[in-house]
């Protein structure tokens, strides 16, 4: 079973990320849907490890969550010269990801994990929510970065509602980010993660939606580096944006041994607690399948969407399993 990474792309030859790859697409301008997915920021490269990182560059000490996962990488950002977060210069953004979300689920993927997001707040109407609605009606989970707007960053101090598109899918199992508090001997919710409630649509027409769903480690955590990139041009986490704007501060002074610098590099952010939360899915999942005894995709396909208790389909029986036995932060 496949988990997909709709992201800045990967570095393919990471230790840690080769052989993992089954499928691959670039929905950018540079490799005009080809199957270059170079990654030129460390995002992807940091999100797909966290997932299903082997740890072969640090004998097995820094593995993902779930590490014997497939991958399908869909490039939909790029860094350019200028330091600029790009999805396409001619094709409106949201159609771009949404277009790659549809792959992804069309390509075979159980779990799609989205460290992405605008930067307005949104009320969970626009295109790419209502792509991961349609797609979490077929049993497929969306995980999706709450953002790195919180109480605690300049946007978050002048307005309350930071949860922006498509983290406001009503579908999506959003994100936030949490930290240990050595003070509190406890975990506590990150300053710059974003909030809800989401935004009203202007009809009234949707319900109050309180976001995000769940929070997870999302500072100082330790996943593959890409190829050529270190954390000061990688820090990023809301694409149309420059590189500074999302920014979360970095907290740890630990220096990694010298042996394993080139391959590996800490990062802060909804984006990080993101594919935490999509590998723990993925385990989950694959649980679910050996209880039930699903040894391939037909039977899957048929299994995910049909109703478990009073959950609708496996995607939202994993979202309420995830956020009852959540502890409180």
């Amino acid at each position: 079973m496949s988990r997909s990474v709709i992201d800045s792309g990967v570095d393919e030859n990471h230790p840690d990320i080769k052989g993992k790859i089954r499928l691959k697409k670039d929905f950018t301008e540079l490799g005009d849907n080809g199957e270059d997915v170079r990654d030129t920021t460390t995002h992807g490269t940091h999100v797909a490890g966290t997932i299903a990182g082997s740890g072969h560059a640090s004998s097995g000490r820094y593995m993902g969550i779930a590490p014997e996962a497939q991958l399908i990488i869909g490039r939909v950002f790029y860094r350019t010269e200028t330091g600029t977060v790009l999805t396409h210069k001619t094709r409106n953004q949201m159609s771009t990801i949404s277009d790659a979300i549809v792959w992804a689920f069309e390509n075979g993927a159980d779990v799609i994990s989205l460290s992405l997001g605008q930067l307005t707040p949104n009320n969970g109407q626009d295109e790419m929510s209502q792509t991961i609605d349609r797609i979490a009606e077929k049993g497929v989970v969306v995980v999706v970065a709450a953002g790195n707007f919180g109480r605690g960053s300049e946007r978050g101090k002048r307005q309350p509602k930071t949860i922006g598109a498509p983290a406001a899918s009503p579908n999506a199992l959003t994100v936030g980010a949490n930290l240990f508090d050595p003070s509190m001997n406890g975990y506590k919710v990150a300053e710059f993660s974003s909030n809800g409630p989401v935004e009203v649509s202007s009809d009234l027409t949707n319900p109050i939606n309180i976001k995000p769903d769940i929070v997870a480690p999302g500072v100082d955590i330790l996943a593959p580096l890409a190829s050529g990139q270190n954390l000061s041009n990688g820090q990023i986490a809301q694409i149309n944006g420059s590189a500074k704007n999302g920014s979360t501060p970095i907290y740890t002074n630990i220096v990694l041994e010298p042996s394993i610098q080139q391959f590996y590099t800490f990062k802060s952010g909804t984006s990080m607690a993101t594919p935490i939360v999509s590998g723990s899915v993925a385990l989950i999942l694959d649980a679910f399948k050996k209880s039930k005894g699903i040894t391939n995709d037909i039977q899957w396909q048929s299994e995910r969407s049909k109703p478990i208790g009073n959950s609708r389909n496996v995607a939202q029986f994993v979202k309420e399993v995830i956020m009852e036995t959540a502890q409180k932060t």
